[in-house]
């Protein structure tokens, strides 16, 4: 092989890495018809309860102790001295929440203490608002409020604003966060928006992922599902479930696989495919030949970094 024209040996090398990407390519599209034959929308996710914005100096009190230091230290030692704990209990239907009280601008506030101290670096701290959601500790998919069904978050978009502060709603959704799928109820008292007068809200919300590359990644990939929604099989949810998975499966390996074929070191395809492609543009072989294992051990540096950063992290 060496013995023919680069071009020629690139063209091999590249045979491989151009198969895995066809392939993963043809799973993901049969993927996404899989996904979109046996599923249906069936209800509205929420992933956070409404959340407020609080300068940390605004901060009165933390569990019903009042704070006279409103430094990162001041509250640290408040919440040691007085050994504060997630002691609140809200919920209902047996699904209760432990959280701490916050008292800020003359405002209720809910948080975890780990997240109010994860977040006391910061001049302003992101606190759960005190609104009917968090207080009967809704939790699930929302699939229909009073006789409204909901499939998707546009729909409870909608229903919401059939309603005004006030007002008295069942809500019903679907859990299945402990392994089984379980049907709630809940009467919720709608309240204000706090940012926007005369409309009714629950108090939830849904973050999107997008902010992490992960999530962007994830969301790309999952283009064919509506945001902030819930879906269930039409039949078989386990059959399904696992020749969906299987499939996912199948492309994330050969889409991995064609990545790190391409990396630039020398056990891969890539790294003959960089010597070669550096040759073709310097004309000088030990030129390629130094880059080619520059390449090689810097990758390898970085991993090793990467890795020994990922021990100190756990430890």
């Amino acid at each position: 092989m060496v013995k023919k024209p680069k071009y020629q040996q690139i063209a091999i090398l590249s045979a491989g890495v151009f198969t895995n990407l066809i392939l993963a390519l043809i799973f993901f599209l049969l993927m996404s018809l899989v996904f979109v034959t046996a599923y249906l929308p069936s209800g509205a996710l929420f992933n956070t309860y409404t959340i407020g914005e609080v300068p940390i100096k605004n901060i009165e009190a933390i569990d019903g102790k009042i704070i006279t230091d409103s430094s990162r230290e001041g509250i640290l030692r408040l919440i040691e001295d007085n050994n504060i704990t997630n002691d609140l209990v809200l919920g209902s239907n047996g699904k209760s929440i432990n959280l701490t009280k916050v008292i800020a601008n003359n405002k209720t506030y809910y948080i975890t203490v780990d997240k109010l101290k994860l977040q006391l670096d910061n001049n302003k701290i992101l606190l759960y608002e005190d609104l009917p959601a968090i207080n009967v500790g809704l939790r699930g998919s929302i699939v229909a409020i009073n006789e409204n069904k909901i499939e998707d978050y546009e729909d409870l978009t909608e229903v919401m604003k059939m309603y005004k502060p006030g007002d008295v709603v069942k809500i019903t959704t679907i859990d299945t966060t402990e392994g089984k799928r379980e049907t709630l109820k809940y009467e919720v008292v709608l309240a204000e928006d706090p940012y926007e007068k005369g409309r009714a809200v629950i108090g939830i919300g849904y973050l999107s992922t997008r902010e992490s590359v992960l999530g962007q990644i994830t969301d790309t990939f999952n283009f064919f599902k509506k945001p902030a929604t819930h879906y269930e099989a039409k039949f078989n949810g386990d059959l399904i479930l696992f020749i969906y998975n299987l499939i996912w499966w199948l492309a994330i390996i050969n889409f991995s696989v064609a990545l790190i074929n391409m990396l630039p070191m020398g056990i891969f395809d890539g790294g003959r495919m960089f010597m070669l492609t550096v040759w073709s543009i310097t004309g000088n072989e030990k030129i390629a030949q130094k880059s080619f294992k520059f390449a090689t051990y810097f990758i390898l540096v970085v991993l090793v970094l990467i890795m020994a950063g990922w021990i100190i992290a756990i430890f």
